[in-house]
């Protein structure tokens, strides 16, 4: 893909410097023939946008990330940053929170190959899998209903801080961060639940209480209780163990998101005369854990590598002993074609997920699906990057978002697709 674009990049500079050797030409013949110069032919116009718009976006995608330096790394965790992350994050699971506290032994740099600067920078934020499942749900957000919005970004950026909390809750770091997850497990219940009670003055909390009502506090509680049931940093015990955080976490936030676009129908319809009732019925729900369970599969899998270089392996210990594979040889990589198939395995089974869930669509209201697009694109790029790069966790796409996002969500929400 890279070598095509790179030979289009240079068959559109090649374009450009026609389009000026033709402009030049055509102002020469102008002058021996004495007319005017007035403008340059519609075809040399048109030819000369088309080749600006091919070698702008050729050459962004030749260039590829950002070349971090000094200044980028000590304010990489800038207030102003970290309040972007905070209001305008995405689905997340929460993988890159967690933090070594099972007794790793401190990573050797020469047991993980190395890997290109743009995947270097990724792995080198907290946040590592985020910014790109951020963009997806940014771009996704623009889809939802304007006077929906609010309520939309304050759940997403409920979820947000909690997965900022558990990211910094590290090995022997006391109880501080435990007792920061447990503080929004009694925030939402001072909110939703019957027993009342004041609400803190935190930003979210009170946006919380004032955007966002009739929402099912089961859900909300189910986004705290996934990440605390996370601290340790202990491997997953199966594959249905990961699936079931995917649907406590994803799916949640899914259903949530859901039932706020379904609300909004609602009040429209009632608003004009019809009764309707937006059915979020066993089927619909079925197809939303069946999607979590493949976005979490696919996004252990993308972070498994940055993970292990904070010492930490999290991949389920069923598959992990089918394949041979111990923590010890996954963190030393002795078995390099075991992890592929374990890569392999997880990948088509996260495909068989995502299919499955798609098979359900008909059954998923039109009005909201808008709330699973996002994680559909996910699910679909990195299974696809999997494929490419033969399970090769090491591969810097990996790391990487989806070229002409916008539009691609754009697209399936004009055809209902996720």
């Amino acid at each position: 893909m890279t070598s095509l674009l790179r030979i289009i990049t240079i068959v559109a500079l090649v374009s450009l410097l026609h389009c000026a050797y033709s402009a030049a030409q055509h102002r020469f013949y102008l002058r021996l023939t004495e007319q005017p110069f007035t403008q340059l032919p519609a075809d040399l116009i048109v030819q000369t946008l088309v080749s600006l718009i091919i070698l702008i976006y050729g050459a962004s995608y030749v260039a590829g990330d950002f070349q971090p330096i000094r200044t980028d790394i000590q304010h990489s965790s800038s207030p102003k940053k970290l309040l972007n992350r905070r209001y305008y994050g995405g689905i997340l699971a929460g993988f890159s929170s967690v933090s070594n506290g099972s007794g790793f032994p401190a990573i050797a740099i020469k047991s993980i190959p190395e890997l290109s600067t743009g995947s270097q920078s990724a792995h080198k934020s907290p946040d590592f899998m985020h910014p790109s499942i951020n963009s997806k749900s940014k771009s996704a957000k623009k889809l939802v209903p304007k006077p929906r919005r609010p309520i939309d970004e304050k759940l997403l950026a409920f979820n947000v801080e909690l997965a900022i909390i558990r990211d910094q809750i590290e090995r022997n770091s006391g109880t501080t961060g435990i007792y920061r997850l447990q503080f929004w497990k009694d925030t939402i219940e001072a909110i939703y639940g019957d027993g009342g009670g004041p609400v803190p003055k935190q930003p979210v909390a009170v946006a919380l209480e004032r955007f966002v009502s009739n929402v099912d506090l089961s859900l909300l509680s189910s986004l705290v209780s996934a990440r605390q049931q996370t601290l340790g940093d202990r491997p997953f015990r199966s594959v249905d163990a990961v699936q079931q955080y995917g649907v406590n976490t994803y799916g949640a936030l899914m259903k949530l998101l859901m039932r706020v676009l379904a609300q909004k129908r609602e009040r429209v319809m009632h608003a004009l005369g019809n009764h309707v009732h937006v059915a979020i019925n066993d089927k619909v729900i079925e197809a939303v854990d069946l999607l979590a369970g493949a976005m979490a599969l696919v996004t252990l899998l993308r972070s498994s590598i940055p993970l292990l270089s904070r010492g930490i392996v999290l991949l389920p210990d069923d598959l992990m002993q089918l394949h041979g594979l111990s923590a010890d040889s996954f963190y030393g990589m002795t078995k390099p074609e075991a992890v592929k198939s374990l890569a392999r395995d997880i990948t088509m089974l996260s495909s068989s997920l995502l299919d499955r869930s798609r098979a359900l669509r008909d059954e998923v209201p039109c009005v909201v699906r808008v709330a699973l697009i996002s994680s559909g694109a996910t699910v679909q790029h990195l299974v696809r990057i999997l494929r490419k790069c033969d399970y090769n966790l090491f591969d810097a796409r990996l790391q990487r978002g989806a070229s002409l996002l916008a539009w691609r969500l754009w697209w399936r929400s004009i055809l209902g697709w996720y």
